[in-house]
């Protein structure tokens, strides 16, 4: 590791026992040390655009920002680097995440840029203006395929807690705000009887399609009693799928929204997190970008440009046990399991997913895989690790390039992929092996998914190769804000304890896994979630698995 900075000492002051006394050390101003100020007026304008950017996107000054530092050494993340990708597009720079990886610095960045790039530039139609009709995409016909238990329990819940209180009319004006400018927020499904094809369509106005409830409480129990009750209200045929709450708890404003899984998804809720904070706060808000209809056309027509035979797909993915139960229905026990969680703390969260990343040149996606896979190995003595994939789906696909990175929609989808471990399995080996296998599945993993859900298969045999069905379903959630709790900075901080009820309820729905896996970054903590069903998998054999994933998270940190 790099020191940020070098003291020098005649001698370490002890103190009475000989230990080094800390408190006599001299203080040291990192960040002044660290960072000489960049004279923006002697930049090139792309560097001045991309350091500007930079700046927005991670709450900093312009000055403190290193043209030989990379964006992780800086402070930037998974999420931001979305962000920034999208501010990028506004500014015609030609970035994308891809683009924002851990070697390429930002003078690099802003030399690989160009302005006046070539972007799709979609009709504007009744669709891409935000109204009218429109298809289901991939992401979207999954869940109508899982032929859920009740899929009106299928929604993302969030909820934080505000700095400040503020006046329930400026809520108001923020959220139908919001509303108004992301189509999804307004939409309604309907199923043809004739055809049973599921399609949406756009209301036009905000507030016949969200509800926004003002609520003094005196103990968390009461918020709970709302919130279930908020939960349960929504409904994707008849009624709204956005429900929006604030409380006033013994003068501390808690504020919580849910919307369908159907229009939304996790980051569509860090979007929506985001934008209303910034209107509480009076700060302008960033460009929307491709409206999701315009996605989802431009998908059915690639759909039906790519070749099937074309897509890598893995092979030789083993099984834990036995077949996967098909009976879901409630009455059925096979459909029932057991949740286990461990949560790191703050200090090993922040050491883990910022200092071991950065000292290993690694994302935090694939630091977690590379633990998942020495867990795996591990725990069930087999050498190749399958999963099915989570990811948030917003990524290019085909020649043209489409931001969606600040649409509000359901992107996120899964595929299968798999991860041979090597021979001698520990946390390096363990790491390149992510790094090297990792990239072309994430590349060729929202291929399969579009094209097994558009494509129209002639061939049977390749139709059952696209259905591949590994027993473990893995998903890494970030942070959803970008400062934590100890920021000062930020108004809102994430309380996902506060809602664990509600993520029971939407437990009944889960998929037929044999074991879940599931790391969210929330707050300043990582919480450790496995989910796994009883008659597959042995309780004891789950909780061996999330103890040995926790032990060799905390091994990086040596």
């Amino acid at each position: 590791m790099v020191p940020s900075a070098i003291v020098g000492l005649v001698e370490f002051p002890r103190t009475r026992v000989g230990k080094v006394d800390r408190s006599a050390l001299p203080i040291c101003d990192f960040r002044a040390a660290a960072y000489t100020a960049t004279d923006l007026s002697a930049l090139l304008p792309v560097e001045c655009q991309l350091i500007q950017a930079v700046a927005d996107c991670l709450r900093l000054d312009p000055s403190t920002i290193r043209l030989d530092a990379t964006f992780y050494q800086i402070g930037g993340n998974s999420l931001t680097a979305i962000q920034l990708a999208s501010r990028c597009q506004n500014l015609k720079l030609n970035l994308t995440v891809a683009d924002f990886d851990r070697q390429s610095t930002i003078r690099q960045l802003a030399h690989r840029a160009t302005r006046a790039t070539e972007v799709l530039a979609p009709s504007i139609s009744s669709a891409a203006a935000g109204e009218g009709p429109g298809s289901l995409t991939p992401a979207q016909l999954q869940l109508f395929e899982c032929e859920l238990i009740n899929p009106q329990l299928v929604a993302i819940p969030v909820i934080f807690k505000i700095r400040r209180p503020y006046p329930l009319d400026k809520w108001l004006a923020a959220v139908n705000q919001i509303v108004q400018r992301h189509s999804m927020l307004r939409a309604r499904f309907s199923r043809d009887p004739s055809t049973d094809i599921v399609s949406y369509s756009i209301g036009s106005t905000a507030a016949e399609h969200y509800r926004l409830e003002y609520h003094q409480v005196a103990t968390m129990e009461d918020m709970n009693v709302v919130l279930i009750e908020s939960f349960q209200r929504l409904d994707f045929w008849d009624g709204h799928l956005s429900e929006f709450q604030v409380f006033d708890l013994n003068g501390t404003q808690y504020f919580f929204h849910c919307t369908h899984h159907l229009s939304n998804d996790y980051l569509a809720s860090a979007i929506i997190s985001e934008e209303v904070e910034y209107l509480l706060l009076d700060r302008p808000l960033p460009p929307v970008t491709t409206p999701f209809q315009v996605w989802a056309a431009h998908l059915y027509r690639l759909a039906q440009q790519i070749d099937p035979r074309s897509i890598s797909l893995p092979t030789g993915i083993p099984l834990l046990t036995t077949s996967l139960p098909t009976d879901v229905t409630p009455d059925s026990q096979l459909n029932h399991g057991h949740v286990l969680q461990l949560t790191l703390s703050g200090q090993e969260t922040r050491r883990l997913l910022f200092d071991v990343c950065e000292r290993l040149q690694a994302s935090q996606l694939e630091l977690i895989l590379a633990s998942v896979l020495e867990t795996y190995v591990s725990v069930f003595r087999l050498g190749v690790l399958g999963l099915d994939f989570f990811t948030h789906g917003r990524q290019s696909l085909g020649p043209d390039l489409i931001d969606v990175t600040r649409t509000v929609g359901h992107f996120a989808h899964n595929f299968p992929l798999s991860i041979t471990a090597p021979p001698e399995l520990n946390m390096s080996t363990a790491l390149r092996a992510v790094k090297q296998q990792l990239p072309d599945m994430l590349r060729e993993g929202p291929k399969r998914a579009l094209v097994k859900y558009l494509h129209n298969f002639q061939d049977p045999d390749l139709r059952e190769k696209f259905k591949i069905q590994p027993q473990i379903a893995f998903s890494y959630l970030a942070r959803l804000t970008a400062a934590g709790d100890n920021n000062e900075g930020s108004l809102f901080i994430e309380k996902p304890n506060l809602i664990e009820s509600l993520r029971s309820l939407h437990r009944i729905n889960e998929q037929p896994y044999a074991l879940s896996i599931t790391a969210q970054h929330a707050g300043d903590f990582l919480h450790l979630d496995i989910r796994h069903r009883y008659n597959q998998l042995p309780r004891y054999v789950a909780k061996k698995f999330l103890t040995k994933w926790r032990d060799t998270l905390l091994g990086y940190l040596q």
